[in-house]
């Protein structure tokens, strides 16, 4: 089904039919004050899908390259960072812009095609001008123009306001498995934490169950914790919400500050073994949450 913020669909470009084909890349690069063109486009399938537990997404766009930018405004923030250098060609023609659009529509796009092969070429315009999106897979190509709506303020979460006091680096396999199959009938998670085991803990319809993982094991890279044993609570929901990153990503660093805010930083893989990075933050439980 089509979503309504989805202005065209087409199977034909989208170019000046009347302008020769080195008029029109020509015609585009001047007027477009966002233009970018990513080869293997399904690379950024899974990372787009793993952040989308909102319905609409921000772009923020530099000459540095892009960040998208999904919150719940009470909660949780998550973001997928694309350096310039990730794009076969990238152009930003402003210090910044923040384009907000439902990101469910890109995400359906990229999913028209599934070989390696296939492209994408994105540009925008300006305020009240759609996100064109095209995909382009050995000369089949996809368009599609996804309204644009005004920038809302995003949550301000400063993680780095206070120390962080519990800092896990590992492989995803063993959390990417308790996450998975984590008993939904409970409604928090518990993060256990002392210096030889970080651990999570679940009360639900199936009883309590506890997951532990000593600091020792070969999963763990580097493990910091305080000497007294700690005990973090969060709502399942939020920590549900980062596994589509769990299963993408090669390596998490797990960390908890003062104020009990939980960030995750995860590794994904990228063409020529380079790697795309996404985090996601979130709230501790608060004594008024389920009030």
């Amino acid at each position: 089904m089509i979503s309504q913020d989805v202005l065209m669909e087409t199977d034909e470009p989208l170019n000046d039919q009347n302008a020769d084909s080195g008029s029109k890349n020509s015609t585009r690069r001047k007027g477009h004050i966002l233009e970018m063109h990513k080869v293997n486009a399904r690379e950024l399938y899974s990372v787009l899908k793993a952040i989308a537990f909102m319905e609409y997404c921000t772009m923020v766009a530099t000459t540095d390259g892009v960040k998208i930018v999904v919150d719940d405004h009470h909660h949780q923030q998550a973001s997928v960072y694309l350096d310039f250098d990730k794009f076969a060609d990238f152009m930003c023609n402003a210090q910044s812009l923040n384009i907000r659009f439902p990101i469910n529509p890109l995400i359906e796009l990229l999913n028209v095609f599934t070989s390696n092969m296939a492209s994408l070429r994105m540009y925008y315009d300006g305020e009240g001008e759609p996100l064109v999106a095209s995909v382009d897979d050995e000369g089949a190509i996809f368009h599609c123009a996804i309204a644009t709506h005004f920038p809302v303020t995003l949550m301000e979460i400063d993680f780095a306001a206070k120390p962080a006091i519990v800092k896990v680096i590992m492989q995803p396999h063993v959390i990417r498995e308790i996450v998975r199959e984590i008993d939904i009938s409970s409604a928090t998670v518990k993060i256990i934490v002392t210096k030889s085991i970080i651990a999570f803990y679940t009360d639900g319809d199936l009883g309590m169950i506890k997951t532990e993982i000593p600091s020792h094991s070969d999963l763990i890279e580097s493990f910091e914790a305080p000497d007294k044993r700690m005990v973090f609570s969060y709502k399942l929901t939020l920590i549900r919400r980062m596994l589509g990153f769990f299963v993408a990503c090669n390596k998490v660093s797990l960390q908890i500050n003062e104020d009990s805010v939980l960030n995750c930083q995860f590794l994904i893989p990228h063409s020529e073994k380079h790697t795309m990075y996404a985090d996601s933050t979130c709230y501790a439980i608060q004594d008024d949450d389920f009030s």
